[in-house]
């Protein structure tokens, strides 16, 4: 259960890490490419939080009970 929400907790921080470090890159170059990239790693981490923080709440209420 602990180990679960710590693996959830280090995806999210990696995905946050992955987003700054792509955001860095884009101040020096900022061509289509990168830009595309950008998006889809932009909607990929919100789609994943989304689901994530529905799986942890879910838990949550679990271990309540």
């Amino acid at each position: 259960m602990v180990f679960f929400l710590l693996l959830v907790f280090l995806i999210l921080l990696l995905f946050f890490l992955l987003y700054l470090l792509i955001l860095e890159h884009l101040m020096f170059v900022f061509d289509l490419l990168d830009y595309l990239l950008f998006v889809m790693l932009l909607y990929l981490f919100f789609v994943l939080n989304q689901y994530l923080m529905l799986l942890v709440l879910y838990l949550l209420v679990e271990f309540v009970k």
